[in-house]
């Protein structure tokens, strides 16, 4: 095993997440703890609607061109 920390990116907008272990993650509001028990880690704060991390849970991709971020 390597001693590398594992990168997590959200799962909304690919942006790579600060390196901490996935219970600080949950701790900070980045992480949503699913029914199965799988985590999802999304962006922290209210960069994305709840709406916005549903759908990417549910598999429909939302992808945005650069000029359309700075509008949102």
């Amino acid at each position: 095993m390597t001693e590398e920390r594992i990168q997590r990116i959200c799962c909304v907008c690919g942006k790579r997440l600060p390196q901490l272990t996935s219970g600080e993650l949950c701790n900070l509001g980045s992480g949503t703890i699913m029914s199965d028990g799988s985590i999802i880690y999304h962006c922290i704060g209210n960069r994305h609607t709840p709406e916005q991390v549903r759908d990417s849970q549910m598999g429909f991709p939302r992808f945005y061109r650069a000029s359309e971020l700075k509008s949102q």
